[in-house]
């Protein structure tokens, strides 16, 4: 059977192919009542229009800028940390509360950017890395 652009196994395949790995999509199309050559079908239709898209992963230069941005967060930490040891022991010196205030606020701060710019570039590779093995029971049949 041909495989038309609006088949909608093919628009199926486009739609999760990003989320799913292809043996995971197959096997919820089966589970769903739909005939294995015509998913075949749709899946070799699907592989010869998009062939890269099946093992479409951050490569390298995304890994590299991931440990990147989590070396400049563990440095922004130490920094910030640093900052406000020195910024405590001037303002005790000087029994100034206000300033005191500002130094633990700028702090905290620059704690908060520094753990945000070590956890969202990991977060960020890990769902671009990350493949399910199986649709969630939610999705329905196409």
């Amino acid at each position: 059977m041909a495989e038309t652009p609006n088949d909608p196994l093919l628009a199926f395949l486009r739609e999760h192919a990003g989320r799913y790995s292809p043996e995971a999509l197959r096997q919820h199309l089966l589970t769903q009542g739909y005939d294995a050559a015509r998913i075949d079908a749709a899946l070799d239709a699907y592989r010869r229009e998009a062939p890269a898209a099946e093992g479409e992963r951050p490569g390298t230069l995304a890994l590299v800028g991931v440990i990147l941005a989590v070396i400049a967060g563990v440095a922004l930490l130490l920094a910030g940390t640093c900052g406000g040891i020195i910024g405590f022991v001037v303002s005790s010196e000087s029994n100034n509360q206000a300033e005191g205030l500002a130094i633990f606020v700028g702090v905290i701060v620059v704690v908060v950017l520094g753990v945000t710019a070590i956890v969202s570039p990991i977060r960020w590779y890990r769902r671009r890395s990350a493949r399910r093995t199986s649709p969630p029971a939610s999705e329905k049949r196409p």
